[in-house]
């Protein structure tokens, strides 16, 4: 929303208004999908339930230790701008 006015021939001075996600909606954009950051070998033909029984891979010998798992793992990492306003002014001349 804008409203200009006309000073002169040349000059113009407008005052504007502008609101973001005006109805505040924060939709989820980004999940972690990191499971683990410790080296693993891959599970072939696994699926979420297999994860649990990764073993760890130090000096490209399997260990037969657990992965210490992500605390955020599957969990919500980047949500949308919330609602946001912008009030200014312009001159234009």
């Amino acid at each position: 929303m804008s409203y200009g006015r006309r000073l002169d021939k040349n000059v113009t001075i407008e005052g504007f208004f502008r609101a973001f996600n005006l109805i505040n909606t924060q939709d989820e954009l980004n999940v972690d999908e990191n499971y683990t950051f410790d080296n693993a070998l891959p599970i072939v033909g696994g699926d979420a339930n297999d994860l649990k029984h990764a073993k760890s891979l130090t000096d490209n010998v399997t260990q037969n230790t657990t992965l210490k798992k992500n605390l955020n793992f599957d969990h919500t990492s980047t949500l949308t701008a919330p609602r946001s306003f912008q009030l200014g002014m312009r001159l234009t001349f």
